[in-house]
């Protein structure tokens, strides 16, 4: 840019300096040939040059004329400097220069012009230096201002064209600087105790830009106050109102305690901060506030107070009996709920082990029961100062079980077999053909049929049943219909204590070594008394869960064979429930996975509210009325009303969480028998619906839950989600 200005300053005089030449020489022509007549020979040569002053720039220096005005006949232009260049012509001449690098100072020469009879006349010629391009340099703040007590670091950006930059302080010890890039980092290292405020300047400068100043004050203070307090909490246990006490230490001359908790009552003399309850804490949970102490400028410190609630401890075990068949080693667990700190339990009994662990009781009979008869033995459990609850105990003696077919009640006179291949047998039941259980050699009772008389009862039986005499476990590998109803599932095992539609299997004792077997009438619904049916559905929702439905319409479809339930729709949410019919009960099936939502696997579980948590109730019964066919969800366990909805686990951390807008208690629903045709408007149809059961298999392991049901599951209410049913994906099939 400087480069330029001066070129263009030099070319506008070089044309000023032709103008002015050329009025000068046609007004000394004028002169010669007007003013002055001609002179007779041997007058005096005259020789005038214009202009006689040249300036050039360092590089690209136009070329410059000098005007030659003399009544000589001849003239001549020299110079002894090699950087001038001069090119002659009839008037005059031109003067070029070679372009100049020196940076420092400008350069000189002198043109010589002669003539015979007239005294030289001389042209000074003057080059400027190459000048260096103009740095710049912006500092971006100028300034800083720290506080007295503030320390830490703060920057300055540095901006130039310069190849680079620095910096100069005189050092002082409370203020670092630090380049770094193109910022300039200035660490303030400790608070100004003193009154007066402290600064320094650091000089930052960047080629040949001017310096820039950039300023850093503390401004002074006073020296910062300390305050230490010897504990972080207090702790009132249940019923105690006595006062606690906490030391203060601080070099403030003053120091103050503050807490919003109005049941506290706060002291304060010297150095100790005195604390009493102001009354007992009644209600049925901690009550936790905080003090805050104060120190003059020293941060504050706060202390957690905590108060036990004064209720009576609380105690429930589940179930309170436990039975171990012949044969039966193997651990049973009961689940313990209390409030107290601790419980405990106990047992006479020398052939029991029992082991506690969290809330869990496990039982173990140390050996096999060898006697003749059932024997019995009490576990005491206790929690503080709650009644004691007494766990019932029996094991059952090793005995072999035969089967008299004459105890069969003469209403049900027949069996009919249908066997693999198809072949169709039909036995009495009674007389002098029998059914019988004979020993295999491997330790089972296999079912074995002798004679082939026609009767009444039908009795489809397809493949092996096996009956250990270790456990008592009827072995089913197949599938066997009573009344055209399901009797068991296929490959499962089975206490022998199944309810039928139309039968109740039942094993007796006499008093002697020798149980039998007896058919009796069932006293609970039948599976068939369900049957594929609309509802309509009322229900009370948690009471955060807005908007859970308080009335709602669904579908109930019972799967082919299987004793399975399907419920659809609960609190509209497009889910299968899935209800058991087990042994003359209906059984919420929680172990069945489905559908995902986000991270979590979505199951269908019942709990209920105990405190601040929900706690998980394995295997909830739902009741049936036959007469007013409906299913109701409701009940309580220890007092606390059932909740049936959404459980989540999630699938990497296994932790639960409940969907509140899922959660129905004191839910019913009245069930009206349909058709294919007379469903209601947007569900599905019934095949659609019963084709799910094809797609999740109950008794899928992939689709069970990972929930251990020996162990309680408390989810804390602050934790419980909302479900955004458009999100939800059912499992494969809906």
């Amino acid at each position: 840019m400087y480069q330029n200005n001066q070129q263009m300053k030099s070319t506008m005089k070089n044309l000023f300096n032709r103008y002015v030449s050329n009025i000068l020489v046609a007004a000394l022509s004028a002169l010669f040939l007007t003013a002055c007549p001609p002179k007779p020979t041997g007058d005096p040569v005259k020789l005038t040059v214009i202009p006689e002053e040249l300036e050039f720039d360092a590089a690209n220096a136009e070329e410059q004329f000098v005007d030659v005005i003399t009544n000589a006949k001849t003239w001549a232009a020299t110079t002894s400097a090699r950087w001038i260049d001069i090119e002659e012509m009839p008037d005059g001449f031109y003067v070029t220069v070679d372009d100049y690098t020196d940076t420092e100072k400008e350069r000189t020469g002198r043109i010589t012009v002669r003539t015979d009879g007239a005294d030289p006349v001389i042209v000074n010629v003057t080059q400027f230096a190459a000048k260096a391009q103009a740095n710049t340099l912006i500092v971006q703040p100028t300034s800083f201002i720290y506080a007295a007590n503030e320390t830490g670091a703060k920057t300055a950006g540095i901006t130039t064209n310069a190849a680079s930059w620095n910096f100069a302080m005189t050092a002082v010890d409370w203020l670092t600087p630090e380049k770094i890039d193109n910022t300039l980092k200035l660490t303030v290292n400790s608070m100004n105790t003193a009154s007066q405020e402290r600064s320094a300047n650091i000089v930052i400068t960047a080629g040949n830009a001017d310096p820039v100043n950039l300023s850093v004050t503390q401004m002074g203070g006073v020296a910062p106050n300390t305050l230490t307090v010897n504990l972080s909490s207090l702790y009132f246990a249940a019923g105690e109102i006595n006062t606690k006490t906490a030391t203060i230490s601080t070099n403030a001359s003053n120091w103050n305690a503050s807490t919003p908790a109005d049941w506290l009552t706060l002291q304060m003399e010297d150095y100790t901060l005195s604390v009493t309850p102001k009354s007992l804490n009644t209600g049925s949970s901690q009550r936790v506030d905080y003090i805050t102490v104060t120190a003059g400028n020293a941060d504050p410190v706060d202390i957690a107070v905590t108060q036990e609630p004064t209720e009576t401890n609380t105690l429930s075990v589940n179930p309170e009996s436990i039975n171990f068949s012949a044969g039966e080693t193997a651990a049973k667990t009961a689940t313990i709920s209390t409030n107290a700190a601790n419980w405990n339990a106990s047992t006479p009994a020398d052939w029991l082990t029992l082991q506690m662990e969290g809330y869990t009781l496990s039982v173990t009979p140390k050996s096999l029961n060898t006697g003749s008869s059932q024997r019995v033995a009490n576990i005491t459990v206790t929690a503080g100062d709650a009644d004691p609850v007494n766990i019932a105990v029996t094991q059952e003696p090793t005995i072999s079980p035969t089967i008299d077919p004459n105890k069969l009640p003469g209403a049900w006179q027949a069996v009919k077999f249908v066997e693999n291949d198809g072949t169709t047998t039909t036995y009495p039941i009674g007389g002098t053909t029998n059914i019988l259980f004979t020993l295999n050699s491997n330790g089972t009772y296999v079912w074995d049929v002798q004679s082939s008389t026609p009767g009444v009862l039908k009795v489809e039986h397809r493949g092996t049943w096996t009956y250990s005499t270790a456990d008592r476990m009827l072995k089913i590998n197949g599938t066997m219909y009573i009344g055209g109803s399901v009797f068991s599932a296929v490959d499962e095992s089975f206490q022998m204590e199944e309810l039928t539609d139309d039968l109740l299997v039942a094993l007796q004792t006499t008093g002697s070594k020798t149980p039998t077997w007896t058919f009796q009438k069932s006293t609970g619904p039948s599976f068939n008394d369900i049957v594929e049916s609309s509802y309509k559905a009322t229900g009370t929702p948690y009471q955060t869960a807005n908007p859970a439905p308080n009335e709602w319409d669904g579908l109930i479809v019972p799967q082919d064979g299987y004793p399975v339930y399907g419920v659809f729709d609960w609190a509209n949410f497009d889910l299968p429930m899935f209800l058991e019919y087990d042994g003359g009960k209906i059984v919420l099936m929680d172990d069945i996975k489905v559908g995902d939502y986000e991270s979590y696997d979505l199951y269908f579980t019942a709990g209920y509210i105990s405190g601040s948590v929900m706690q998980y109730v394995p295997e909830y019964e739902v009741n049936y009325n036959k007469s007013t066919n409906t299913l109701d969800f409701s009940g309580t366990v220890n007092g606390n009303q059932v909740y049936v909805g959404i459980w989540g686990q999630h699938k990497t951390t296994n932790t639960w969480t409940i969907f509140t807008n899922t959660q129905l208690r004191g839910a019913k629903l009245v069930l009206t028998p349909l058709s294919s045709t007379s469903l209601r408007s947007g569900s599905k149809s019934l095949s659609e619906n019963r084709s799910i059961f094809q797609k999740i298999r109950p008794s899928s392991a992939t689709n069970k839950i990972k929930l251990d049901n020996s162990k309680p599951v408390k989810i804390p209410l602050n934790e419980m989600k909302q479900l955004d049913r458009q999100s939800v994906r059912p499992v494969q099939g809906r």
